[in-house]
């Protein structure tokens, strides 16, 4: 296949022989027929030198890698090409690699001869910038002539995937909440379940006990009694989250979307060494995933993949869909963390929210707060425009805030730190009294 720089040189050697012989010059017509022959004599060399040339005839393949790194990790990505057939090749061979994932040594691309048994190894490293799903390859091999006039393109399945986790936080930058445990990563020490939902007895007031737990009805002066419950074994939480272009607000790679799937990947490491069963579901018109609430490696796996992968597009569908939709996959009573932009005109979708509750279910909402969620804007002509947006937006955020909690639906806004304080809040309340708020 000619070149574009092939195409234009063979055109003008023709069109110079034609213009030699229409002139009938013998000179023009000797050095146009010489620069034809060396050009036909490059193509007719090139062509015959890729006749044994087949995807099959080569060995490629990129070494072993499980294509998983944490946020600004670094990875080693190597691709080996040997070349068992004979005579030596001028091929330019490239590795295709997304923008999104800086190469930070090495190069992706590859110019040289390649001799018969010979084998080419291109390697660079790749820094994960944020989390995400990003696909290398295939790995494509253009052999080409020596004058670069005429090339094949062959494209070797060698495609790979690059996943990103989203980052787990340091925990030691949230403010602690009144009896929790926050730690540092890698650490969980939350407060555990005291109380249930089925009563069992009442006793004493000692000092420490929630004075939230105090039997009022049934102290008497001097003598205070509290509620004790049957702690639960299991609790069923579900994290959906929302991907509707709304979720795409905020800076690049601290989208309202990417700190949810980081408080998401959090509140799954408190759940498991809490014993909980933690599932996940995915909210959007193009694509839906739902996984059930459990726990143990495969399911954290799953989990991982699923939260790498989501992206923000699409427009944001109906609440009602999505209540009729949980409430016929949750086998039994579970508390919904939904992360998602603030829900409006719940009047049409309020029946579905009854039914909702009513099979036990319970719903919260994390939502991105348009006042804070970009930050601060760097541009000082632009700044007073991006204020009167954000607080028009955040007037409205307001208004639908305060009709979904007098449904029942608590409602916490977040901004670019994220959602984790409130959250793990949410979470201690949940342990301590059944619910979440």
């Amino acid at each position: 296949m000619l070149t574009v720089r092939g195409a234009g040189v063979v055109a003008a050697v023709l069109f110079g022989l034609l213009a030699a012989l229409f002139t009938l010059n013998l000179a023009a017509i000797a050095v146009a027929t010489f620069f034809l022959a060396v050009v036909g004599a490059d193509l007719l060399e090139h062509a015959w030198a890729l006749r044994v040339v087949r995807p099959s005839a080569f060995e490629v393949a990129r070494t072993a890698w499980d294509g998983h790194l944490e946020v600004g990790e670094i990875g080693v990505v190597r691709v080996r090409l040997a070349h068992p057939g004979s005579g030596a090749l001028r091929v330019r061979v490239e590795d295709p690699v997304p923008p999104d994932l800086p190469v930070v040594a090495g190069a992706t691309r590859l110019a040289t001869w390649w001799p018969a048994g010979a084998t080419l190894t291109i390697a660079y490293a790749v820094q994960a910038p944020a989390r995400g799903t990003f696909a290398l390859g295939p790995t494509v091999v253009r052999f080409v002539d020596l004058l670069g006039l005429a090339e094949r393109r062959v494209y070797f399945g060698t495609e790979a995937v690059v996943r990103v986790p989203p980052e787990v936080p340091d925990l030691r930058r949230w403010t602690p909440g009144r009896r929790t445990g926050y730690a540092p990563r890698g650490s969980v020490s939350i407060a555990r379940r005291g109380y249930g939902t089925e009563f069992r007895s009442l006793r004493p007031y000692v000092a420490g006990d929630d004075y939230r737990a105090i039997a009022w009805q049934r102290s008497r002066p001097g003598e205070l009694l509290v509620r004790e419950f049957e702690a639960e074994s299991q609790q069923d939480i579900l994290v959906a989250i929302c991907l509707a272009r709304p979720m795409a607000q905020g800076a690049r790679h601290a989208t309202a979307l990417d700190r949810a799937c980081e408080a998401a990947i959090v509140l799954a490491s408190y759940a498991e060494r809490n014993g909980d069963r933690l599932g996940l579901y995915f909210w959007g018109e193009e694509r839906e995933r739902f996984l059930p609430p459990g726990h143990g490696p495969r399911t954290e796996a799953e989990r991982v993949d699923a939260l790498c992968a989501a992206t923000a597009r699409g427009a944001l569908p109906d609440p009602a869909g999505l209540l009729r939709e949980l409430g016929s996959r949750l086998r039994q009573p579970t508390q919904v963390f939904l992360f998602a932009p603030v829900l409006a005109e719940i009047e049409r979708w309020h029946p579905e929210l009854i039914s909702f509750q009513g099979a036990g279910h319970r719903l919260a909402l994390f939502s991105p707060d348009p006042r804070t969620i970009y930050g601060s804007p760097t541009d000082e002509l632009a700044a007073p425009w991006f204020r009167w947006i954000a607080d028009t937006e955040g007037t409205t955020t307001d208004a639908r805030r305060w009709t979904l909690e007098r449904a029942g639906i608590p409602v916490h806004l977040y901004g670019s730190d994220g959602p984790l304080a409130r959250l793990l809040a949410a979470y201690q309340h949940l342990h301590r009294w059944g619910t979440a708020r």
